[in-house]
C-alpha cells in the first residue's frame, strides 16, 4: 500500500484542492483587485495633484504676461498719441475728440447706480 504523503508540488493558486485553500485562494483574488484598484485611485490622486500644480503655475504665468501686456500697451499707447501729435496735429487732435466725445456719451448714458458705485471710491474731506 502507498500511504499519502503530502507532495512537495504546491498546488496552482487559481485551482485549490481543498475549501480552505479555495476559501483561502478566493480571499486573494478578492485582495489582489483591491490592491490593484487602490493603486489605480493612488495614480488618478496623483495624477490630479500633479495636473492642479501645473494649472496653478500656469494661472501665474498667464497672470504675468496679461501684466506684461498692459504695461506695454499703456507705455506705448501714450508715446503713440504724443508722436502722432508731433507728426500729424489734424488727425491727433480728431482722435483726442473721438475720445473725448465716447467719455462724455458713457458719462450721459451711464445709469444713476454706477455713479453712486463711484461716490464709494472718491475721497472724502
Amino acid at each position: 500500500m502507498q500511504s499519502r504523503m503530502p507532495s512537495n508540488r504546491t498546488p496552482h493558486p487559481w485551482q485549490p484542492t481543498t475549501a480552505l485553500q479555495m476559501t483561502r485562494a478566493t480571499l486573494c483574488r478578492d485582495c489582489r483587485s483591491f490592491v490593484s484598484m487602490e493603486i489605480v485611485m493612488q495614480l488618478l490622486d496623483e495624477l490630479d495633484d500633479v495636473v492642479a500644480a501645473i494649472r496653478l503655475v500656469s494661472e501665474r504665468i498667464r497672470r504675468f504676461l496679461l501684466f506684461l501686456s498692459l504695461l506695454v500697451v499703456s507705455t506705448l499707447a501714450p508715446i503713440a498719441g504724443i508722436l502722432l501729435a508731433l507728426r500729424h496735429p489734424p488727425i491727433a487732435m480728431a482722435t483726442a475728440m473721438i475720445l473725448f466725445v465716447t467719455l462724455i456719451y458713457r458719462a450721459a448714458t451711464m445709469p444713476a447706480s454706477a455713479f453712486r458705485s463711484l461716490a464709494r471710491f472718491t475721497p472724502t474731506t
